[in-house]
Formats: C-alpha cells, structure tokens, sequence
C-alpha cells in the first residue's frame, strides 16, 4: 500500500493547524478506504479452440439474422442453438427457457 501526502498539507510543521487537520483527515478516512472490497477476479482466458467456435457460432448467427429469408428472433436462435448442444451430449439433456415450466 502506498500513501501519497500532498505537500500543501503542511507536514513540516505538526504544530500547525493546516497539518493537524491534514493528519486527523488521513487518520479517520483511512479506515472507510481499508475495508472496500477487492475487485473480482478475472474470468479465465478463452483458449484459441474456444475462441475459434465462438467466432464460428456469431458468424452463422450473423448470417442467419441478416439473409434468412424470415426475420427470426436473436432469443429463438440463442435458445435453439443451447438446445441442439444440449441434444449433442446426450439424449437426457435439456434446455428449458424460463418460463417454460
């Protein structure tokens, strides 16, 4: 941890009221900046394959949504897309979109 003090606080001089109000602000805020919580870890990297599919997949959705003959819903290509992978593991694997029961 690093502190920074402002040399306008006037630390030559404890003495001096400006560096006592300075000494006392830093005393008393110091512990409200303590106790913030630390940001949330990173999600892992993507690995190239991955990287590779997920660019596969948003290039089909693109051209699906830009020259299917019908304008299809992007929440009806999502929900059909996670059904078929869900279909690919196994015949005891299912999606069902809230709201569905």
């Amino acid at each position: 941890m690093r502190i920074f003090l402002s040399p306008s606080c006037g630390f030559g001089s404890l003495a001096s009221s400006r560096g006592f109000l300075c000494l006392l602000f830093l005393t008393v805020s110091f512990p409200v900046f303590a106790d913030t919580d630390p940001l949330p870890p990173l999600p892992p990297p993507v690995s190239p394959e991955e990287q590779r599919a997920l660019t596969l997949f948003t290039e089909v959705f693109r051209i699906i949504r830009d020259h299917y003959w019908e304008e299809v819903s992007p929440q009806v290509l999502i929900e059909g897309a996670i059904a078929g992978m869900l279909a690919r593991l196994d015949p005891y694997a299912a999606f069902h979109p809230r709201g569905t029961g």
